[in-house]
């Protein structure tokens, strides 16, 4: 596949790992609503206001990820604005000697066609070391040499 193309297919993956998030997210918080709700009706009293305080907490900590998977969303938009410059930076696909990274979100290793990516977020220790860099630098990480063979 070629490198162009490649950075099109993790983009989608990197897309659909975002909606899916946003989805999760949407899904807990009606699931912690209903249950609010449906503690409304239960009877009065500690176990009653505990279980609401419970959905409450459940329906904030599921906002915080819905926001959260919102400004995924944000920063994968603005990766489509990004064009290639020669240099590492956020939106490279970086073809080493040692595998294959996408500077995007923090997702990990995902595997396309059998084989391994790194999809890794540009704060990450491994996106610093190689941020700047052009084909034919070398950068060195956790005592292994990575020999930069394409940027796109």
């Amino acid at each position: 596949m070629k490198s162009e193309e490649l950075k099109g297919e993790l983009l989608k993956l990197c897309k659909n790992f975002v909606q899916d998030r946003i989805q999760n997210a949407e899904n807990a918080m009606q699931n912690a609503q209903q249950s609010a709700n449906s503690e409304e009706r239960s009877t009065a009293g500690d176990k009653h206001d505990t279980a609401r305080a419970m959905s409450h907490l459940e329906q904030e900590k599921s906002a915080k990820y819905l926001d959260e998977a919102i400004k995924l969303k944000r920063a994968l938009s603005e990766l489509l604005k990004v064009e290639s410059s020669g240099k590492i930076d956020f939106g490279s696909l970086i073809i080493t000697n040692q595998g294959t990274y996408f500077i995007a979100l923090s997702i990990g290793v995902i595997k396309l066609d059998n084989e391994d990516y790194f999809i890794v977020s540009p704060t990450s220790p491994i996106s610093i070391a190689f941020k700047g860099l052009v084909v034919g630098d070398k950068a060195t990480f956790n005592g292994r040499t990575f020999l930069v063979e394409e940027v796109c």
